[in-house]
């Protein structure tokens, strides 16, 4: 059942493109749609036991003092954001790149990908769109994230991986486009207040969490990957 849902929703979505192609305005109006990563291309389904197996992979052992002193450091504010490793280190874990590689293996059966995903982000290049994963991969160091943007077959949908901070502003750099050519697509309404600060266009993607209440306005909301092609035909047809 799951199965045919998805292949109507990619059939919805293949039409809705071929409909948003007709438009000749869509290059010159939009040049860009950048995405954010966690609950807009993927979703992490976090809970404690999923915490306790991947401390008893990176260990190899149970450690229940290790993980309260994990959570206290982690899921509190006193990790002041600060990289992964060294917040491992100053939990006594000898080799932090070994324990985040075991961690994030096990966590791997929590991720889950938009189906529609690689369909959007194909449909979107060909016709002359520009894509990008713009995204804060805090408390995971910049490697694991790349290194599911190539498992999970992004790599090839993406004109640019932009990570870190100022990323909007550095894709825009890269791919050479003006912020106000972009579509920035993201789950939070912290992304919605980063693309309202460089004068991007926002979409709150909500298809991982649709009974979200927005409390900053974004400019469109996104309940499914067809919305998002609704709001390029709404951008192709905006007043040049």
């Amino acid at each position: 059942m799951a199965g045919r849902r998805a292949e109507r929703g990619v059939a919805a979505l293949s039409t809705a493109l071929r409909h948003s192609h007709c438009s000749g305005k869509l290059s010159r109006v939009l040049e860009a749609v950048f995405f954010d990563w966690s609950n807009t291309l993927v979703h992490f389904e976090w809970d404690d036991a999923l915490v306790e197996g991947g401390h008893r992979a990176a260990l190899g052992r149970d450690d229940p003092e290790f993980t309260a002193r994990w959570r206290e450091l982690m899921l509190g504010d006193a990790h002041g954001r600060r990289p992964y490793p060294e917040l491992l280190a100053e939990l006594g874990v000898a080799d932090p790149d070994a324990f985040i590689d075991a961690e994030h293996e096990a966590w791997r059966p929590a991720y889950s990908v938009l189906s529609m995903a690689p369909a959007l982000l194909e449909s979107l290049r060909e016709r002359g769109l520009k894509t990008a994963l713009v995204a804060d991969p805090w408390p995971d160091p910049a490697r694991v994230l790349m290194g599911d943007v190539e498992r999970l077959g992004f790599a090839p949908l993406l004109d640019a991986v932009v990570l870190g901070d100022d990323n909007l502003a550095r894709a825009c750099a890269e791919l050479d486009v003006a912020p106000l050519a972009v579509l920035f697509v993201g789950d939070s309404l912290a992304d919605v207040q980063r693309a309202a600060d460089v004068g991007m266009t926002s979409a709150q993607a909500l298809w991982f969490k649709a009974d979200d209440i927005p409390e900053i306005e974004p400019d469109f909301e996104a309940f499914t990957a067809v919305d998002v092609v609704s709001i390029v035909r709404r951008l192709a047809r905006s007043p040049q």
